[in-house]
């Protein structure tokens, strides 16, 4: 992982606290043999080979005190030759340079009547730009070995999107074709005590909403369960909406809307499929309506300092160009970007 997803601590110098957000980033360009006092205090003599990364903390003549970071997340203390290092911006200055993606072409023709759609050319699009980009995915933390068998064989590749595209009812079909504005969801069934009632061998993906009528605010998530009734597993979101402990995203926000209009709409159902494939299956609709929370997918400023802070920096770059993976699919298919706050955190893949 990139160093500064470990973010510097505050350091005592001669009666003061100096503060990560005075820190620079330094990195060693010539190799140098210091002591290191790390965070149990013990000293060790050790050799930082260049490429480490840390942070100048202050400067003392021709040496300089500085806090190192290893790819563990463990921080040191050492006094190194200012002349060995590279020393760049302010720790508060630090902003996500995301690596280059790369553009997917079209996907090779799938059989379903559905592939030549709106939402079955978005969704064919998809898979062949996180196909197209596995390799930067994986780097950023992404577990695409869960679906890279199939995608990396054709046969299986178009087997699963024909699985995927079937997967959905003929009335969610409909108006995932639609210009997908708010009210058409609204009007689709909804899960209740008694519907759906899936077997053994099934599951089923839903889609959260949340609604303030008279406004065009509204929240989104999407889920997945093998319950026989899926509605046990609504009545659980609805308890730790209402638990203020639960300080997930999703649950924050879901709070902000009133307990009837929060709607829980079966999209998906998927009968005798491997994991590999359901994990695919909450991603295609997570990602065919943009439901992840834009806490983990915006990178402004403060965010950066926020998730250096709390320790999700890895989390967020892992969202944020993924996020950005789909929605230029989403774009290049010409398909609608569904509005709404996504509730989505984590990546079911």
């Amino acid at each position: 992982m990139p160093p500064f997803i470990t973010t510097p601590r505050s350091v005592p110098v001669e009666g003061r606290m100096v503060q990560p957000g005075e820190m620079r980033a330094i990195r060693v360009r010539t190799s140098c043999t210091v002591d290191v006092r790390l965070e149990d205090g013990s000293m060790q003599k050790k050799t930082l080979q260049t490429g480490v990364f840390g942070y100048l903390v202050q400067r003392q003549g021709s040496k300089c005190l500085v806090q190192l970071l290893n790819h563990t997340g463990q921080r040191a203390l050492c006094q190194v030759p200012y002349d060995t290092l590279d020393v760049g911006q302010l720790h508060s200055q630090l902003r996500v340079i995301h690596p280059s993606l790369q553009a997917a072409q079209a996907a090779a023709a799938i059989a379903h009547r559905r592939a030549t759609d709106p939402a079955g050319r978005a969704l064919i699009m998809i898979w062949n730009s996180i196909q197209k980009n596995k390799d930067i995915l994986k780097e950023v933390g992404l577990r695409v070995d869960v679906c890279e068998n199939i995608l990396e064989d054709e046969a299986e590749k178009q087997k699963c999107l024909n699985v995927l595209l079937a997967s959905f009812s003929n009335d969610v079909w409909r108006v995932l074709n639609t210009g997908l504005p708010l009210e058409p969801f609204l009007n689709l069934p909804k899960v209740t005590p008694t519907f759906p009632r899936l077997k053994a061998n099934q599951l089923l993906i839903y889609l959260r909403l949340y609604t303030q009528p008279g406004t065009t605010r509204f929240a989104k998530y999407g889920g997945r369960t093998i319950r026989e009734f899926p509605f046990m597993r609504q009545t659980e979101h609805d308890a730790a909406t209402a638990d203020i402990t639960c300080v997930s995203p999703h649950y924050c926000e879901a709070r902000k809307y009133s307990a009837r209009d929060r709607h829980a709409i079966p999209m998906m159902i998927l009968t005798d499929s491997r994991k590999s494939v359901m994990a695919m299956a909450e991603m295609t609709l997570c990602c065919l309506l943009r439901t992840w929370s834009p806490i983990a997918t915006n990178f402004s400023p403060d965010s950066v300092t926020e998730a250096l802070t709390s320790g999700s920096m890895s989390h967020r770059l892992l969202a944020s160009t993924f996020s950005k993976i789909v929605d230029n699919a989403l774009e290049k298919t010409q398909y609608p970007l569904f509005r709404g706050v996504g509730c989505n955190w984590n990546c079911p893949l």
